[in-house]
């Protein structure tokens, strides 16, 4: 079990390559490389640290090894990284870490609550936007193991109240905007000042706790 570790709010790749569900650090290590070059090269936003941590290896002993501390920018980078990767192994004619570039720039210029591989319950899913959830599945989604699986993501998904849709590569953005679009609406998520966390969708909002005034732009 790897011991957490922040730094100035950094988070470390070692905890972030379990919140991805990368198993083996080789690989995942090759993505921090892949942004390292992307933020170098003035391509994307973020800070990667070289940092060592220690890890239990049984009886009590501990070995330090490689480790990373990463800002925001840095960690939703290599998310998006990670599931571009996920995409590509099957569908190798598209640009997905664009297509996600552009979902995310959409739901920041709309105000939309989003993240990249978001965490409910015992799942991760791709894209959160809001109260919707988006997965991308690949052709092993067909195989009655994984239907098991994302049936128990649809039920997870329902029972916090969120939307889930699932596309393949044969979407593309203009799809996926379009369902957000529908599904959503108006709708937007605020967090008030006292820590109030709320959806609405008329054009003002009174938070039942402190009584402060919203005003949906």
């Amino acid at each position: 079990m790897v011991r957490e570790k922040y730094y100035c709010g950094m988070i470390t790749a070692r905890n972030l390559q379990q919140e991805v569900n990368y198993k083996e650090w080789r690989n995942f290590n090759t993505l921090i490389i892949r942004a390292k070059n992307l933020i170098n090269n003035g391509v994307e936003s973020g800070f990667i640290l070289d940092a060592k941590c220690t890890v239990n290896i049984g009886s009590g002993a501990v070995r330090i090894v490689d480790d990373y501390k990463l800002d925001e920018d840095a960690a939703n980078l290599i998310k998006r990284l990670a599931l571009s990767y996920k995409l590509g192994k099957s569908y190798s004619t598209r640009n997905e870490t664009a297509i996600l570039g552009l979902l995310q720039k959409y739901c920041v210029n709309k105000g939309y609550l989003h993240g990249f591989q978001y965490k409910l319950d015992k799942f991760i899913f791709d894209f959160r936007c809001e109260n919707i959830l988006i997965e991308f599945d690949e052709p092993h989604h067909q195989n009655k193991r994984q239907e098991k699986t994302d049936m128990e993501k649809e039920k997870v998904a329902v029972g916090n109240d969120y939307k889930l849709f699932r596309f393949t590569l044969q979407n593309d953005i203009v799809d996926i905007i379009l369902c957000i679009e529908a599904n959503l609406g108006n709708k937007k998520t605020i967090e008030c000042y006292c820590g109030y966390i709320a959806t609405f969708e008329s054009e003002t909002f009174k938070c039942p706790d402190c009584g402060r005034l919203h005003h949906l732009k």
